[in-house]
């Protein structure tokens, strides 16, 4: 689905996001990502993979 928005993961950044996306919450529908989330994606990410990430993420909603 990211190659679809034009994000090219790694197999190291999956690797890394992939225990961020096991701890994905329900309640995150309403309340939103928490930020300590989205910090630990950019990281893994860089800022400019992260943006186009991110809003792959919000499309989605």
């Amino acid at each position: 689905m990211a190659k679809q928005y034009g994000v090219d993961l790694t197999i190291e950044e999956i690797r890394q996001l992939r225990p961020l996306a096991q701890q994905a919450n329900i309640t995150w529908l309403v309340t939103g990502i928490p930020n300590w989330v989205l910090k630990e994606a950019e990281r893994i990410l860089g800022y400019k993979k992260y943006k186009k990430y991110k809003k792959m993420l919000d499309d989605l909603r």
